[in-house]
């Protein structure tokens, strides 16, 4: 009976940890809306004028909580 509850206990609370980050992980850092721009820029001319996809210039949405802004060479090109 020691035995299930050395092992038990520790895997229960595991697994209710791992339970509680896999529900609110997704919820943290997400802002309801959009976000505020920080500079003023009008992206319908890159993005519906010219057709460049978000992520030609912010190209650290995959691993970022945010855009980011573009490198200057990569804006300049």
């Amino acid at each position: 009976m020691r035995r299930v509850a050395l092992v038990g206990i520790p895997v229960v609370v595991l697994v209710v940890a791992v339970g509680i980050v896999a529900l609110l992980g997704p919820l943290r850092g997400q802002p309801a809306g959009a976000f505020a721009q920080p500079l003023h820029f009008d992206h319908a001319v890159h993005v519906q004028q010219a057709g460049i996809e978000c992520t030609f210039c912010h190209r650290t949405t995959d691993e970022a909580s945010t855009a980011g802004y573009p490198d200057v060479q990569q804006c300049m090109f």
